[in-house]
Parts: structure tokens; C-alpha cells; sequence
């Protein structure tokens, strides 16, 4: 039969042992949130609660935050309240002390772990991801609306280039520029070919032969050549490295129609292109054809070769 004594023993080791486990969640729910928010600056906090009291109006109060992927305890005392507020420290900056799980005492803990409380604390997380969530949503909105600008302005460039280049290829390439959201493969294509068409009007525009093989690599190659992209005097080496870029775009937006445009056809469970590389691909599209054809004007005007213009319809 067992002592007072003990009992009081058992039921020592009992309290413990069940401090111990509530330590143990409080750092199994620490972990979790921090592998859930991954880093993201996401914090929120309980509401106060009395830590200890020590006499009339006289004790310690604090609440469970999340901060840093990390739980701590805040508290401070009345006494600092008194104290701040007799020399005039506004209440919002009057600061907590923090303390990490393993050095608060369990009475504590106790008394900050409460299921009402972890229930807020989830809570207020949540809130606090919902509104990182908007503002990001925000911050997508307004640059999309300035890439679409961009976009915009690169099209009118185009439209405006061409209209005084070929006005037949102002078709192919608002046919491009029309397919990508409906089919950005067809998109993909058509903007190749559209890139294609130039490199064949300046080449016969300038009286250069066609290369043996009229795909985009040769295309781009032998306009790079007829037109001096590499060869500027006027321009210094970081530009020369800017402007040789050009047939490193095209030849991307070569490959791209190769493997994911619909002029070779597609194998069953290939891939499947989604608008914003169609965007991507349209738009620089545009913005080389623009550049082509402004340094075409520039060589004619310049007194390059004139030989006549052959039609050259989007291949």
C-alpha cells in the first residue's frame, strides 16, 4: 500500500513528465511551422496572458510568438509599465523582453499554451499569409500591367516598321501575335516563320542569294552578315556583345518552333507550350524583325546594295 509520501512522488513524476511532453509539442509545432512558411516572413502572436503575479498589481505578463521560424515567449513586467509611462514612453514602443522555449520556465508555458491560444496564434498566421498572399497578388498585378504595356509598345514598333517595309508581313505577324493565347504553338511557329519572311525581303532587297538552306540559323547568319550587326565602328565592344545577341534569339526561337511548334507535327504526351513562352518568343520576334528592318533602311540609305525586292510570303 502506498505512502503520502509516495503518492506525492508518483504525482511529481507524473507533472513532469507531462511538461515535458508539452515542451516537446511546443517545439514539435515550432518545427512545423517553420517547414510550412519555409522561410517566409510570416509572425504573429498570442494575446497577453499574467506569467506571474507577485503582490497587488505587481506581476509579469506576456504572450507565445512566432517569429523568424522561431516560437519565443514576450513578456515584461507592470513595474517597466509604470516606469516607461512615468518617463513618457509611448505605449507602442515599449518593447517586450524574449525568451526561447527551452529557458522559459514550464509554469509559464503552461499558461501560454492553452488550446484557446494556439488556436488564435494559427489564426493569426493565417491572416498574416493571406495578406502576404494579396500584396503579392498586387505587386504580379501591376507588373503585368507594365509588361503588357511593353508588349503593346513593342507591337506597335512592329506594325509601325513593317508598314513601310512590307505591309504583307504586318499580317504575318499580327496572325503570330493573335494566336497566343488561343494556340501557342501555332504562335510559335508563325512567329518564327514571320522572323524568317524578314531575313528573306533584306536579303533579296540588298541582292544577297539565299543560303543553300533556308531555315533560321542560315537566315539570321547571312543578314548578320549583309547588314554589319557585328561589324559597327561607331559601336563600342559591350554593344557589339548586346546587338550579337540577335542571333542568339533567333536561333532560340528557332529551336523553340522545332520542339514545341506545330510545324513538325508532336508525338503523343509531348509537352505542351503554355502562352507565356508564346509571349516571350512573339515579342522578341518583334522586337528583332523591328531592328532588322531599321538597320536595313540604314544601309540603303547609306548607299548599300539595291537589288530588287522579291516577294518572300511566311514560309
Amino acid at each position: 500500500m502506498s505512502t503520502p509520501l509516495d503518492r506525492l512522488r508518483q504525482k511529481t513524476e507524473a507533472l513532469k513528465s507531462k511538461r515535458g511532453a508539452l515542451t516537446t509539442h511546443l517545439f514539435d509545432l515550432e518545427r512545423n511551422l517553420a517547414e510550412i512558411f519555409d522561410g517566409l516572413d510570416i509572425r504573429a502572436h498570442t494575446p497577453d496572458v499574467t506569467l506571474e503575479e507577485y503582490a497587488f498589481d505587481e506581476s509579469t505578463y506576456g504572450y507565445l510568438s512566432f517569429s523568424d521560424s522561431t516560437l519565443r515567449v514576450a513578456y515584461r513586467s507592470t513595474e517597466q509599465d509604470r516606469q516607461e509611462s512615468f518617463n513618457g514612453v509611448p505605449e507602442e514602443e515599449q518593447e517586450y523582453s524574449l525568451c526561447p522555449l527551452a529557458k522559459t520556465s514550464p509554469e509559464w508555458l503552461e499558461k501560454l499554451a492553452i488550446p484557446e491560444n494556439i488556436a488564435i496564434l494559427t489564426s493569426r498566421l493565417e491572416l498574416a499569409l493571406d495578406s502576404l498572399i494579396a500584396s503579392t497578388d498586387v505587386s504580379i498585378s501591376g507588373l503585368t500591367k507594365v509588361f503588357e504595356f511593353q508588349t503593346i509598345q513593342v507591337h506597335t514598333d512592329a506594325v509601325e516598321t513593317l508598314q513601310s517595309f512590307d505591309s504583307n508581313l504586318v499580317k504575318a505577324w499580327k496572325d503570330a501575335h493573335d494566336k497566343i493565347t488561343v494556340d501557342p504553338a501555332e504562335s510559335i511557329t508563325k512567329s518564327s516563320s514571320y522572323v524568317e519572311s524578314i531575313c528573306k525581303h533584306i536579303l533579296a532587297g540588298l541582292g544577297i542569294p539565299m543560303p543553300a538552306k533556308q531555315v533560321m540559323t542560315s537566315l539570321i547568319g547571312e543578314c548578320e552578315k549583309a547588314l554589319g550587326l557585328s561589324e559597327d565602328e561607331e559601336a563600342d565592344q559591350d554593344l557589339k556583345s548586346v546587338v550579337g545577341g540577335i542571333k542568339s534569339i533567333c536561333q532560340g526561337i528557332g529551336a523553340l518552333r522545332t520542339h514545341f511548334g506545330t510545324a513538325h507535327g508532336k508525338e503523343p504526351g509531348a509537352y505542351i507550350i503554355n502562352e507565356h513562352y508564346a509571349r516571350l518568343i512573339n515579342t522578341s520576334a518583334a522586337a528583332v524583325s523591328a531592328f532588322l528592318v531599321q538597320r536595313y533602311h540604314t544601309k540603303r540609305l547609306n548607299g548599300g546594295s539595291l537589288g530588287a525586292v522579291a516577294p518572300a510570303s511566311p514560309t
